[in-house]
């Protein structure tokens, strides 16, 4: 039975189009049409000392420049300048709401990609670099200020950053008398989270900002958090106001200090407000308005609070319908190409052995329930031991720096992923003499490597040029939407070998667990059901496997921190990663009749998010 008829599928066609179509009108909407400002990339070299050598790096940022706002009816009067910076992982275009609600009120920003994000290329190194990074920024757009008639008052300048820039914004306003306001969104405090380790450069993300604050700096403190902050806790809050303020137990909403002697201090707490959300949620947007105007002693006639809420809203939920209607596209082009291109009926060898043709439920008892218990534990028992627990260990002493020198994400990925391939293929050839699994390895290569290519070459080229298209559209919609995901020509080289790394782990992935459990599920239930539980299996157990392991690597010997560590790998870094990729791949493998499309999904995928994740190498 074809997956997809004609009728359906050009059906599914028009939906999916119509779906893309949204984020093209999206972006032209939201970008070009709806801002009252002009707004355009620009960039600047910032300085600094890292073992007592002087370093230049390039900080990529936008200018948000207003049209005509509700304090510059005039073209000659002067606009008060703002530096917005962005949190762990983001990119510029993460504080874009902010910087068009600062345009609508005539307010001149700039914001700006950290350091070792977007296409800023300066290492991540936050206690240097980043707050250097903030202060550089408000310097370039001073000495910029005449030759490209900004028309800046320099005696107005204010700091947002929310998370990570947060605590940059604190860090720089502490530092530079000129800052008349710092707004921190969900700054974080005292903690010290390790994350990497890389030569004589330590990574952490957090560390006690109370040192940074005092009575009198930051100048005109505001600070806010949602209540559903997963990230940064209330005592996080608490702690940095009460030295901003002196006061033992600070109460949100409340004014602390005065405006004209720059000792103003307010914590402004949010329900039903999360991390991700608090930099454009209308109420957090519309305080940060109020908490300007009052540094700069306006009347709310002179900079009122209203805001665009509809496109704050709805502008993620269009980049997401597009997004997602780029990835289904792949589905119908692939059932398409798969029926003109494809031969028609798989080979016995691909039945028996890739499980790729038509089975029949059968009748199991106790003893072959026992015997496919048996397998399903030893594959999963191989599977975390020599896939993960000992590539993980690998990994860590092994740099592909030489390669990959953009990405500290895929320096760190990807050596474990290519360990881990080599060392599954390393264990299924050992399995092939023995043959205690029965996976008949021999005969699947042979399939799967020779005959498949040799008689479906013409698919597998159509195919890969299908998958770069859709991806293509995904990194368009990204890039142009809500962050700076695309990847510079310069680095396509690694991009593609990072790609070629992860191919025989995703091959593995195919004959050691896919294969295996739809076969064990395939006897139980019916044929879609099998293929439907057989992704979420996948899954489920993949990201268990290298949850545990990374939550006992960087959380030991606390036990706390191992908790907390395999609660972050789990949920939120590979359910969110695998949830998308295994489905994708498991329809392709059973419906396509061919393992390639299932092997290059992944790697194209995994590759793309660890390789454009934000986040440099910090050599």
């Amino acid at each position: 039975m074809k997956l997809f008829t004609y009728k359906s599928r050009k059906i599914l066609l028009i939906i999916l189009f119509s779906g893309i179509f949204l984020g093209f009108f999206s972006i032209i909407y939201f970008h070009y049409i709806l801002p009252n400002s002009y707004h355009y990339n620009t960039s600047f070299e910032t300085e600094v000392t890292i073992d007592g050598t002087v370093t230049s790096f390039s900080i990529d940022g936008m200018v948000y420049e207003p049209k005509k706002g509700l304090l510059t009816d005039q073209d000659s009067e002067k606009r008060p300048l703002a530096v917005l910076i962005h949190g762990f992982a983001m990119s510029k275009e993460f504080m874009r709401s902010i910087g068009i609600e600062l345009a609508r009120r005539g307010i001149t920003s700039i914001s700006i990609s950290m350091p070792g994000h977007g296409f800023s290329d300066a290492p991540y190194y936050f206690t240097n670099v980043s707050t250097q990074a903030a202060i550089d920024a408000i310097d370039y757009m001073m000495s910029e200020n005449s030759r490209l008639h900004y028309n800046i008052d320099e005696s107005k300048i204010g700091l947002i950053g929310h998370s990570m820039g947060a605590m940059t914004v604190i860090k720089a306003g502490f530092l530079d008398s000129r800052v008349n306001y710092t707004i921190a969104i969900a700054p974080p405090s005292g903690t010290s989270d390790f994350l990497a380790e890389n030569d004589n450069y330590e990574l952490s993300f957090g560390g006690d900002m109370r040192e940074w604050v005092d009575l009198t700096k930051p100048s005109n403190l505001l600070l806010i958090r949602g209540e559903w902050d997963e990230a940064v806790y209330e005592l996080d809050a608490q702690r940095i106001m009460q030295n901003a303020t002196g006061e033992s137990s600070i109460e949100p909403g409340i004014l602390y200090g005065d405006f004209s002697s720059g000792t103003a201090r307010q914590y402004n707490r949010y329900p039903f407000m999360d991390h991700a959300t608090e930099s454009f949620d209308p109420r957090s947007v519309t305080d940060m308005m109020k908490w300007i105007a009052s540094s700069y002693n306006l009347s709310s006639e002179e900079f009122n609070g209203d805001l665009n809420v509809y496109p704050a809203m709805i502008r993620p939920l269009l980049f997401l319908i597009s997004i997602v209607s780029a990835f289904l596209l792949f589905m119908p082009l692939s059932s398409y190409l798969a029926e003109k291109l494809l031969k028609k009926t798989p080979s016995q060898v691909e039945n028996e052995i890739l499980c790729l043709g038509e089975q029949s439920k059968t009748k199991t008892d106790k003893q072959s329930n026992r015997d496919d218990l048996k397998k399903i534990l030893k594959i999963l028992g191989i599977y975390f031991l020599f896939v993960t627990v000992i590539p993980s260990i690998i990994g860590q002493f092994i740099s592909f720096h030489w390669t990959i020198s953009n990405s500290m994400i895929a320096d760190a990925a990807v050596p474990v992923f290519f360990i881990s391939g080599l060392s599954a293929l390393l264990i299924l050839l050992i399995d092939s003499k023995t043959n205690k699994l029965k996976l008949d390895l021999k005969k699947s290569l042979k399939e799967g490597i020779y005959h498949g290519f040799t008689r479906n070459a013409k698919y597998i080229l159509y195919l890969f040029i299908t998958l770069i298209f859709s991806i293509g559209l995904v990194v368009l919609f990204w890039t142009l939407g809500l962050f700076n995901m695309a990847i510079p020509p310069y680095n396509l080289f690694a991009w593609i070998l990072c790609i070629l790394m992860i191919v025989p782990i995703s091959f593995i992935n195919d004959l050691l667990l896919r294969r295996e459990i739809y076969k064990i599920m395939r006897k139980r239930t019916t044929k879609w059901k099998a293929r439907l539980i057989t992704p979420i299996v996948i899954t489920l157990t993949t990201a268990f496997c290298l949850s545990i392991t990374l939550a006992v690597t960087v959380g030991a010997p606390i036990l706390e921190g191992i908790l907390l560590s395999f609660i972050f790998w789990f949920f939120i870094v590979f359910l969110s990663l695998f949830i998308i990729d295994f489905p994708f791949a498991s329809w392709s493998f059973y419906a396509e009749g061919t393992i390639y499309a299932s092997t290059l999904i992944p790697p194209l995928f995994l590759s793309f998010i660890i390789f454009i994740f934000p986040i440099a190498s910090m050599t």
